[in-house]
């Protein structure tokens, strides 16, 4: 996906019925309305998944919380996101969710 509000994104799905998108905001989102994220977000999201098959289209973005560190073990030392840790973090609130949508960390 390239869109300057995301910082981070990571794919996940295993065991879902379609994968999600977690995405870390970069620090220019911070000063642009929700509204506008989640619609820049949805816009993406769409024509990202325009452009797969159909078994691999985006089912929606979980937009999180807490950045993505070493420190917090979700980074390597160097810097490549540990996709296992993800799941394990986020596969409640992504079963939470209902297709196509953008969902944020905090709402849920």
């Amino acid at each position: 996906m390239q869109n300057p509000l995301i910082e981070q994104l990571c794919v996940i799905g295993s065991g879902l019925p379609y994968p999600v998108a977690l995405v870390q905001l970069s620090e220019g989102a911070s000063g642009i309305p929700k509204e506008q994220v989640t619609q820049s977000l949805q816009e993406t999201c769409k024509t990202v998944s325009a452009q797969m098959e159909s078994h691999a289209t985006l089912g929606g973005i979980l937009v999180v919380q807490e950045p993505w560190t070493v420190e917090n073990d979700v980074l390597t030392p160097t810097l490549k996101i540990k996709r296992q840790v993800l799941d394990k973090r986020y596969s409640n609130k992504v079963a939470e969710m209902r297709n196509d949508q953008v969902q944020w960390e905090a709402d849920l």
